[in-house]
């Protein structure tokens, strides 16, 4: 891996500054690959999503950011705690302005119609895409507990089970059943789990690979996120 300055992303609620790692060239070996898809590939750093403000403690989409360069190396990939996570979660998707914002830039108007189909359509899509990552974080957020040795207190895991399973009784990861089984699987919806699989017949022996021990793992009760592949290059 080499290195680069960092970038600096501007907060979009008070503008302060937040560190953001930059490679000029980076790889994957030594990565891991986990059964919740998190890749922690030490020669190429991943930044998170979502990113918590410094300056005024609230979170942004980091695609929703402006940069600008900075003069210093940083390895700040700015992942977020479950705490934080869950935080962010209702922050972000109780917020419609920046919709609204991105809506009337990208139609050029000054001002958005709350009546209007194709406007609530749009949105609708865009919050089914934002709860879609904002679910992965958390449950990548609870693994990291379990992925540093650390224990998750009983009322995180309880947060844990209900925010996930509420979100997944909505339609996301539809194009991802693998992902929507793991995550049926870590919140002990077993049934569900083995459910989502049962019609998913992939023809990769990698995928089938995956599918053969998340239902093994079901079938025992078992709740944990594993090693897909440790340490491959």
């Amino acid at each position: 891996m080499i290195p680069a300055p960092c970038k600096l992303a501007l907060c979009p609620h008070c503008g302060g500054k937040t560190e953001i790692v930059q490679i000029a060239s980076g790889n994957t070996f030594g990565a891991w690959l986990w059964s919740d898809s998190k890749q922690i590939a030490p020669m190429l750093p991943q930044v998170s999503p979502v990113q918590k403000c410094p300056t005024c403690g609230h979170y942004f989409f980091i695609k929703e950011a402006r940069f600008i360069e900075g003069d210093t190396y940083s390895d700040e990939e700015g992942w977020l705690s479950f705490d934080e996570a869950i935080e962010a979660f209702d922050e972000l998707m109780t917020d419609d302005r920046r919709h609204i914002d991105e809506w009337n830039a990208m139609i050029r108007i000054d001002k958005y119609d709350e009546d209007s189909k194709a406007f609530k359509t749009w949105l609708h899509n865009n919050k089914q895409k934002d709860q879609e990552l904002l679910t992965i974080i958390i449950a990548w957020a609870f693994n990291d507990m379990i992925r540093n040795g650390e224990t998750p207190s009983q009322e995180q895991y309880e947060v844990f089970k209900t925010t996930v399973s509420s979100n997944l009784k909505q339609p996301i990861l539809s194009n991802n059943q693998l992902l929507r089984a793991e995550l049926y699987r870590e919140i002990e919806e077993f049934d569900e789990c083995l459910a989502t699989l049962e019609n998913f017949n992939p023809e990769d022996d990698f995928l089938a690979n995956i599918k053969k021990d998340i239902i093994d793992r079901a079938q025992k009760r078992d709740n944990k996120v594993f090693v897909i592949i440790k340490g491959y290059d």
